[in-house]
């Protein structure tokens, strides 16, 4: 029976024959030294592959256990044998590692697991990186203000300003300020994970939208971002 629970999130090279893992699970975040593992004859070889979710045995070290054996839970096949899913899979794996700092690992665990599988289910990687980039904002305290005006707490709201962090009311837009009804309802539904096979707003906007928040909030922008602008052109 095997221990421990988690999804290789990044991996990089170790001698000419090894790989140091990086996991995401339930339990935080967990660094594993896989011996042997590039070896075409490896025990454990398909056990070391990013994007896949494995349970596994690890030695008691402290510093860097050694991956010891395990079973494939979920190889994600159908996401690595499209690009761009795949590339939307890098980069929620990439904010992951590189901002997920002391939260709630169970629920971020569960909850990449659930896109993971949404992104087959749905076929819209895009719509569900959009979904985890502002739920993840509300699992780090950052999440955007909607029900209210984000500056006065009045009900009014005409608007949604990335800089204010969220919707403001008439006395408090600026020229940041997005009043486009369509924008806001779907980044609502977005942050609401309301998917009901129509997603009408305009994808470019919104993508700035999030852009624009993780930079301001975070100082944050993804290297797969990149990659992503030259696959889908924003």
């Amino acid at each position: 029976m095997n221990e421990h629970e988690g999804i290789i999130i990044k991996t990089i090279n170790y001698s000419d024959s090894s790989k140091i893992l990086y996991l995401l699970t339930p339990h935080g975040m967990q660094s594993l030294l896989a011996k042997g593992a590039k070896k075409i004859k490896s025990p454990i070889r398909h056990l070391t592959l990013s994007l896949t979710k494995i349970s596994f045995n690890k030695s008691k070290s402290a510093n860097l256990p050694f991956l010891l054996n395990g079973d494939v839970i979920d190889d994600y096949e159908m996401i690595k044998k499209d690009l761009e899913m795949q590339t939307f899979a890098g980069h929620i794996f990439e904010v992951v590692y590189k901002m997920s700092n002391e939260l709630d690992y169970q629920r971020l665990y569960d909850f990449i697991s659930k896109i993971l599988d949404e992104f087959i289910l749905t076929k819209d990687p895009e719509f569900m990186t959009f979904v985890f980039e502002l739920k993840f904002l509300y699992l780090m305290g950052l999440a955007p203000v909607f029900g209210r005006c984000v500056e006065c707490d009045s009900n009014e709201r005409v608007g949604f300003d990335v800089y204010k962090g969220g919707m403001v009311c008439q006395n408090h837009v600026s020229r940041f300020t997005v009043k486009d009804s369509n924008v806001i309802v779907g980044l609502y539904k977005l942050y609401q994970y309301q998917y009901d096979g129509v997603f009408n707003i305009d994808r470019r906007q919104t993508r700035l939208i999030i852009d624009q928040y993780y930079e301001h909030y975070l100082n944050y922008r993804s290297k797969s971002r990149d990659l992503l602008n030259n696959i889908i052109g924003y």
